[in-house]
């Protein structure tokens, strides 16, 4: 299924100014973090994709590192392959780390429902990024199994987050998950400017025209969670007039766009 309806909201011209910003804020960032690596999950989906060519047009190839986390006999092979593929094509160091093992680990005392259960996955990728994140940072010798990882200097490593405005908006993510991160870099962009900017930057055809999916569980997309097309929720989002479903949503997801409620004493 092709989402070529989701290709025609900017145009080149604005593709490249866009771009152009985002380039100059990531690299504005991790100058003023004293960071110069960036690490960050590659599910094989549009907006990890996205999200890794834009750090490495920022940082260079050497400075950005990809994480593949399948749950093996859910996640398809065909993610995994499009995701090395991407990573070998852009020349970037990359690991695969399954995550079934440490699924199996949390052994909780009482039974946790479905939603517990795919949120738990969403968390266990934030931990093995920053895991990663800290042990690279400090350039420790446990990376015997990294390609090229000699080629590693002591620097500061961020995890990016790929999130996209459509899905921070509406609420449509993990906290202490996929929220979790140190920089958004296409967290401005909604779904249909992350598709046309994508084909701008010559993401691969394979990428470009998948169902957009979290993998979670088994025949879970995207759309069919949200229970709207991306189009017609761009369309709500820019306009302003949400429908009530939408809205509802908004409302009910609050709490994960801001940071957690400090009580005062003082």
């Amino acid at each position: 299924m092709k989402h070529d309806n989701l290709i025609n909201s900017i145009g080149p011209n604005n593709s490249e100014n866009i771009v152009k910003k985002i380039i100059l804020q990531i690299q504005d960032y991790f100058k003023t973090s004293n960071a110069t690596t960036a690490i960050l999950g590659l599910s094989g989906g549009i907006d990890s994709t996205l999200a890794a060519k834009l750090c490495i047009l920022a940082l260079g190839k050497e400075n950005v590192i990809g994480v593949m986390m399948p749950e093996i006999g859910l996640t398809k092979q065909q993610n995994t392959d499009d995701a090395r593929q991407f990573a070998e094509k852009e020349e970037i160091r990359y690991l695969l780390q399954p995550i079934n093992k440490m699924l199996l680990s949390y052994d909780l005392n009482i039974p946790i429902n479905d939603i517990a259960k795919m949120n738990l996955k969403a968390r266990i990728r934030a931990n093995i990024l920053y895991s990663y994140a800290n042990t690279f940072s400090n350039n420790s010798n446990n990376t015997s199994n990294f390609n090229n990882h000699n080629s590693l200097n002591k620097s500061n490593t961020l995890v990016i987050g790929t999130s996209n405005k459509t899905e921070a908006m509406v609420g449509y993510g993990t906290k202490y998950g996929d929220l979790a991160c140190d920089i958004f870099v296409i967290g401005d962009l909604l779904k249909t400017e992350v598709y046309e900017i994508s084909k701008y930057l010559q993401i691969q055809e394979s990428i470009l025209t998948k169902v957009p999916t979290a993998e979670l569980c088994e025949g879970q997309t995207d759309e069919q969670e949200l229970g709207i097309k991306y189009t017609e929720l761009d369309a709500q989002l820019k306009s302003g007039n949400l429908s009530k479903e939408i809205e509802e949503r908004v409302k009910k997801n609050e709490h994960k766009r801001k940071y957690p409620f400090v009580v005062k004493v003082h």
